[in-house]
């Protein structure tokens, strides 16, 4: 039986308050192995962050994760902005008045947006496959959230409206290995505006390994040790429409740098 939730970006940051036993064994093996510094070793390398970054992830993203970002997209060879195109305004760029809104007593700006290129401001859905098998290391499972951060910029500068979901999975998750779930979170939605910050946050492993394991934790049905499978290649449990897929197979410099070709040309066709 195949489970899908759809979910704002304040719903998936406001986790369920369940226990979360696969961090919990994290924190044990942290204490006992650094019992003079509990904070860091083990659990930085399975959240992929600092402590400190964690705990600030749902109200200040993860401005360091940008960071990386821009760092290790640059040995891809592509450097980030290179596909930009100067935005164009024209007359219906800006803020109008809306009288109608006036009238009822709403905020009466219209907003509209900025264009550039021939993209006349179309709307694409980028859906990133997050997280992946427990085994697999922090910095593996960063590099897609480095893809996105890159991919979104370049598609926004080019004239793209750019939707972002970010989708958690967990196949075979009870005990029976019959149950799949999922959950769709809209990062940002076509008009919002751009927060790399954000983004990176929602798709780094910590989001995967703390939110999303209590979310499983919250499932109706018992849950396998382990949580289940995640396979790298996983798919959407039910196709998303014209979509651009970021798969589990980025998570290296050589699948982040094939992906991010794909993103430039279409970018620079616009």
């Amino acid at each position: 039986m195949n489970t899908i939730l759809n979910l704002s970006l304040s719903e998936f940051w406001a986790t369920p308050n369940v226990g979360c036993p696969a961090n919990d064994m994290i924190r044990k093996e942290n204490r006992r192995e650094h019992p003079t510094d509990p904070g860091n070793p083990v659990s930085s390398s399975w959240y992929g962050m600092t402590d400190r970054e964690r705990v600030d992830l749902a109200s200040r993203g993860w401005p360091e994760g940008v960071e990386k970002a821009q760092a290790l997209i640059q040995d891809t060879g592509i450097a980030p902005g290179a596909a930009s195109l100067a935005r164009r305004w024209d007359w219906e760029d800006g803020e109008s008045i809306d009288y109608a809104r006036l009238l009822d007593d709403l905020a009466p700006w219209q907003r509209f947006k900025r264009t550039a290129g021939g993209t006349g401001g179309r709307i694409l859905t980028l859906a990133i496959m997050c997280g992946d098998n427990g085994g697999c290391p922090a910095s593996a499972m960063a590099w897609r959230a480095y893809a996105t951060v890159r991919a979104v910029d370049d598609l926004e500068s080019a004239g793209y409206r750019v939707e972002i979901l970010a989708i958690f999975q967990a196949r075979e998750c009870t005990p029976n290995r019959r149950d799949n779930l999922e959950h769709r979170v809209l990062v940002k939605a076509a008009d919002d505006p751009l927060d790399l910050s954000q983004i990176a946050a929602i798709i780094s492993p910590a989001a995967t390994r703390d939110y999303w394991f209590r979310h499983i934790e919250a499932y109706s049905k018992p849950i396998r040790d382990g949580y289940g499978c995640g396979p790298k290649d996983a798919q959407p449990l039910e196709p998303i429409e014209d979509a651009i897929m970021l798969n589990r197979k980025v998570r290296d410099q050589s699948s982040a740098t094939e992906f991010l070709a794909t993103i430039d040309t279409k970018a620079t066709a616009a």
